[in-house]
């Protein structure tokens, strides 16, 4: 079997993946350099190709697909080149101010001191642009979609690495090239008029006011499945989803469209439409259901492959899947190519190509239909584990690189999970379109919420997810891939031999994070990291993390801390310890529980009545989440895995009213101690534990004072800002003075 046996199309499209991908991780000077060479190969294939036909050569159907590979990877080239070096370079170059004339495309966020909206950028200083942005204003200007404005507005790049986020590219995959804010615009005109776009956005919308009026706690669900909507879905539904490895069905995808397509073919059968009829009038209704799910690119690639399935039927032309997929990732790229970027786009593609691949390799035994009734059921569920478990292997690396973490539970959960949503595909349709019927609501809340409630209880058990961050998970798993395509492309007898590389691959990765978790398991990591005006520890102890709050209450602490346990290999933040009180602390810790697992919450027990009221908020919260409490005193001890946690009486500088936090963490027999405040300006006097302590960290708020400190220390390092001030007169036999916003330390 070789998949690309007789497929000079299919080849072309796959080299033109190929140098997409090269393109993608490359720099301007390769990408020209591959242009160049890539033009004068096509140049050369070109001639030699006429000079073979015009003298007649048998084999010049060689030469034709080597010209056709030249000509669709110079098409790649040409396409990132003016997609990364041209309109992507001249959209972050843009930093001061400009007039610009845009489109509103959607608002995306509204709040009383914000609004977040997503546009169109037709022109900037008069000259004529074309690609898409991110604006804020803090002026409440309520614009709606279509309306053309025009503002002065200050342009910024998105950060790569906000608080361990890469902002920069989560916007460029969605194609949002840049970000700007304003504060008044002119509104021109409003360009709502009929199109098609507009006629599909309005009836997804209708439809999405029609679920959210009919139906109640599975409406973000039913928009999820139907329309392709996840904008009201909750975090932590989104967080069960991905903890038992299902969030392919929140995505529209090809099981979507089999269901939603087979039920047209049933529905149009049962008019008496002959079978080439009915594949006609499917081209448009997947054409329509791809505007109605919103063009993502998951949805894209499922009804490309779809329509050109149809379109062979009816040209009379045997059906090539591969073929068919690699020209869904050829159109969307072209026609968008930031969507190279994409994540949704490469699992979809992945996942796809696996499942085609394990057919054709063991199709013929997986699917045999004159198996008895028993054998089928076996033989289905047996595809379905085999099916799970390769795609799990074939998206590792991109789930490894970008999520850092796996479900252990996907196979099972896949199995029980996925079917019962499938039986749903076929209620929803029929439950939205008779909503103002009683029953039809009713029988799809009650199926809605019990599955649900599966859902939830499976993803609610401990130890489900298991980190692959590892570089050795990437490279062992990217082998194995590499290896098995290769093998693909030639016609061995024996099949089983393709899965050789991926079985060695599998075995190999298991091995080494098996071995690489218990080399790392007697070791504790104790990070101090600055976020914004905020303080932060994070302490990796027996893979579990400790999240120690020495902040205001910010979100984004939050999801820096959550980066840093990635980083130690951790899966979740499993303790979170409050230090005090602010009210930013109740959302936040609301926020953080939705999208990662807290076992343990640590409560400094309050001591006024505003603290006492926030600490009880976030009490029934823990309790409403089945999160276990310790309450704690200040200065008393308390214990987390192997290390024991000391936060000393709340200080207050004589200046704020602010309560200053110090304490004292003991791990591995060393000490290390964590200083808000100077003792100088504080009641409490660390004297004692600074002596002791192996090592120190100044907290960016460590007051700036015209004394110079007088902390004797034998401490191995002391880390702080460079701006302390007189922090080189200190008594130690080494110190760290920077601006960084992390430091690590690790004990073994």
């Amino acid at each position: 079997m070789s998949i690309f046996k007789k497929r000079p199309l299919f080849l072309a499209l796959f080299v033109f993946a190929f140098f997409s991908v090269v393109c993608v991780i490359s720099n301007r000077n390769v990408r020209l350099l591959c242009l160049q060479i890539l033009s004068l190969a096509f140049v050369f294939a070109l001639i030699v190709a006429i000079v073979l036909a015009v003298l007649k050569f048998n084999h010049i159907g060689i030469f034709t697909t080597v010209l056709l590979c030249v000509f669709f990877a110079s098409v790649a080239c040409i396409s990132s080149y003016n997609f990364f070096d041209v309109k992507l370079a001249y959209a972050e170059s843009l930093k001061s101010e400009k007039n610009v004339v845009a489109e509103i495309k959607e608002c995306t966020y509204r709040a009383r001191y914000i609004e977040v909206y997503t546009v169109r950028i037709e022109s900037i200083d008069g000259q004529a642009v074309n690609f898409n942005a991110e604006i804020s204003t803090s002026n409440l200007m309520a614009l709606e979609r279509g309306d053309r404005i025009s503002a002065d507005m200050s342009f910024s790049p998105f950060s790569e690495t906000a608080y361990g986020y890469d902002e920069r590219m989560a916007n460029i995959s969605s194609g949002i090239l840049s970000s700007a804010s304003f504060d008044d615009a002119d509104v021109l005109e409003n360009n709502t008029g009929f199109n098609f776009l507009n006629f599909i956005a309005e009836i997804r919308e209708r439809i999405g006011k029609t679920i959210d009026k009919n139906f109640g706690a599975n409406a973000p669900i039913i928009k999820a499945l139907l329309i392709g909507d996840t904008s009201d879905i909750e975090t932590e539904t989104n967080y069960a989803f991905k903890s038992l490895g299902i969030s392919h069905i929140l995505s529209i995808s090809g099981t979507h469209f089999t269901v939603l397509l087979g039920m047209a073919t049933f529905l149009l059968s049962l008019l008496g439409l002959g079978k080439r009829k009915v594949y006609f009038v499917l081209i448009p209704i997947a054409l329509f259901y791809m505007g109605l799910s919103g063009f993502s690119f998951s949805v894209c690639r499922a009804g490309i492959m779809a329509i050109l399935s149809f379109w062979g039927f009816l040209c009379g032309r045997p059906r090539d899947s591969y073929t068919a997929l690699f020209v869904s990732f050829t159109a969307i790229v072209l026609i968008a190519p930031y969507s190279i970027m994409s994540i949704s786009l490469w699992l979809s593609f992945t996942a796809t190509l696996t499942i085609l691949i394990i057919i054709d390799v063991f199709g013929a035994h997986l699917f045999n239909s004159k198996r008895k009734w028993y054998a089928k059921i076996f033989f289905y569920i047996l595809s379905n584990l085999l099916i799970t478990v390769c795609i799990s292997f074939s998206t590792l690396p991109i789930i490894a690189l970008y999520f850092g973490y796996i479900s252990t539970v996907s196979p099972i959960a896949n199995l029980l999970i996925v079917p019962l949503y499938e039986i749903f595909l076929y209620i929803i349709p029929f439950a939205v379109s008779l909503s103002n019927l009683a029953l039809p609501v009713t029988i799809t809340e009650a199926y809605g919420s019990y599955v649900m409630s599966l859902v939830n209880n499976l993803a609610d058990t401990d130890g489900i997810l298991a980190a692959v961050n590892y570089d050795f998970v990437t490279i062992f798993s990217c082998i194995g891939i590499t290896l098995t395509l290769i093998l693909l492309a030639f016609p061995l007898k024996r099949k089983i031999f393709i899965s050789i590389p991926s079985i060695i691959s599998i075995i190999a990765i298991v091995a080494g994070i098996g071995i690489t978790a218990s080399q790392n398991a007697d070791n504790t990591c104790i990070s101090y990291f600055v976020s914004g005006k905020s303080d932060g520890i994070v302490v990796t102890d027996n893979n579990e993390t400790m999240y120690i709050d020495i902040t205001n209450g910010s979100s984004s602490s939050s999801y820096f801390a959550e980066h840093i346990a990635k980083e130690n290999h951790s899966v979740s933040l499993s303790a979170y310890v409050f230090t005090h009180y602010r009210s930013n602390h109740v959302n936040t810790f609301k926020k953080l529980i939705s999208r990662t697992k807290v076992k343990t919450v640590y409560l400094a027990v309050a001591k006024d009545e505003a603290g006492i009221s926030l600490m009880n908020q976030i009490a029934d919260i823990a309790e409403d989440y089945n999160i276990e409490i310790v309450y704690y005193d200040y200065g008393a001890v308390f214990d987390f895995e192997s290390c024991t946690v000391n936060v000393f009486e709340q200080q207050f500088l004589g200046r704020s009213s602010h309560e200053v936090i110090s304490l004292n963490i003991s791990a591995k027999g060393k000490d290390i101690l964590y200083l808000g405040s100077s003792f100088a300006e504080t009641e409490y006097n660390y004297a004692t534990s600074a002596a002791n302590a192996e090592y120190i960290f100044f907290g960016q708020h460590y007051p700036k004072t015209k004394n110079m400190f007088d902390l004797k220390t034998s401490a191995t390092l002391i880390y702080g800002n460079e701006e302390v001030y007189g922090f080189s007169k200190i008594n130690a036999p080494a110190y760290v003075l920077s601006d960084g916003l992390q430091y690590d330390i690790v004990l073994k």
